[in-house]
């Protein structure tokens, strides 16, 4: 089922990444929906990137490579451009888990009052593969992030992204939208996310997201962020410790469990 009247922006961002992003262009132009643009902005690439992108210039709307101050100037440069209803970045080396994903997600913006509509993610990185049901609301935000690659945002109310941050500007704006309350979790797998992108540093990543609650949240997230932060942190020194010593299909049966516990926080 295709939106009469939603036409959605998809934007890829991509810096000297020749082995990933023609995976990331396949796995938009191949969409059976058909109502999209889409939109590449590279940071001045010198791997060969560029010569991949103008081997699909024709299934590209509009394209650019040029110097950047890094992943959310390049983003903010797209929202320039975009002429979408809707917009999501799918940036090189991520792809949209199968060619139905805009066909599904259409449906969902059909309501007015909607303002951000996120998925389910599959996660990936070596022998690791597994499905991710992220679960966000107005109080656990401060505990459990959303990959943008998953998120659809209005294109008239999406603002640009806070250079401030140089991990988190995506989830500042989803932070935003969570408090809000017009949004919708769609039960699909938007996009294949491969793991350690921009925000792997986790202290950096949660200090900034700590920030963010101090600068734009309520009373409970000035109380609850720091535990949250730090809840982060520690989980991710445990999460190497087990991944080393434990099996992979034992690893990620654990994680399944501990994110449906943290959905229901």
């Amino acid at each position: 089922m295709e939106s009469r009247n939603h036409l959605i922006s998809i934007v890829t961002v991509s810096y000297n990444t020749v082995d990933f992003i023609e995976k990331t262009i396949l796995s938009v132009i191949e969409q059976d929906f058909t109502d999209f643009e889409y939109i590449v902005i590279d940071g001045g690439s010198t791997d060969g990137t560029v010569e991949v992108i103008k081997r699909y210039a024709n299934a590209i709307s509009y394209w650019a490579s040029e110097s950047d101050k890094g992943i959310f100037d390049a983003m903010n440069k797209a929202l320039l451009v975009a002429k979408g209803d809707w917009i999501i970045f799918m940036n090189s080396g991520d792809s949209f888990y199968n060619n139905h994903i805009l066909s599904e997600i259409a449906i969902y913006m059909e309501d007015e009052k909607t303002e951000l509509i996120y998925g389910d993610v599959n996660l990936f990185s070596g022998k690791r593969d597994f499905i991710f049901k992220q679960r966000v609301s107005d109080i656990n935000i401060n505990l459990n992030s959303v990959c943008h690659q998953t998120v659809f945002i209005r294109r008239k109310l999406h603002p640009d992204f806070d250079m401030r941050y140089k991990l988190t500007a995506d989830h500042d704006i989803i932070f935003d939208f969570i408090k809000r309350g017009q949004y919708i979790h769609a039960n699909i797998v938007i996009a294949k996310v491969l793991l350690g992108g921009v925000s792997h540093d986790v202290i950096k990543t949660s200090l900034e997201k700590l920030l963010i609650s101090y600068r734009k949240g309520t009373f409970v997230d000035l109380l609850l962020s720091p535990f949250c932060n730090i809840y982060q942190v520690v989980k991710y020194f445990v999460k190497k410790l087990l991944i080393s010593a434990l099996p992979v299909e034992l690893f990620d049966k654990m994680s399944r469990m501990k994110t449906k516990m943290e959905s229901n926080f």
